[in-house]
């Protein structure tokens, strides 16, 4: 995620983490690289669609970076 939010194509990308770790350290280091979200497996897929939703919405709401 680090190396993605670097490049100049990916400010409209939504990255999500999908892990079998789930612990608070855990999340904080996803979100400190980059990530948008974290889910931990198994994902539902409904949630996982309704996040990433939000979070599009969220930006667009926002205006451009």
């Amino acid at each position: 995620a680090e190396r993605i939010r670097q490049q100049p194509w990916s400010s409209d990308m939504v990255l999500v983490a999908v892990t079998g770790w789930g612990q608070e350290e855990d999340r904080y280091r996803a979100e400190a690289a980059g990530f948008d979200a974290h889910f931990v497996k198994p994902v539902d897929p409904l949630e996982l669609m309704r996040r990433v939703s939000s979070i599009r919405e969220a930006r667009v709401a926002s205006g451009p970076a």
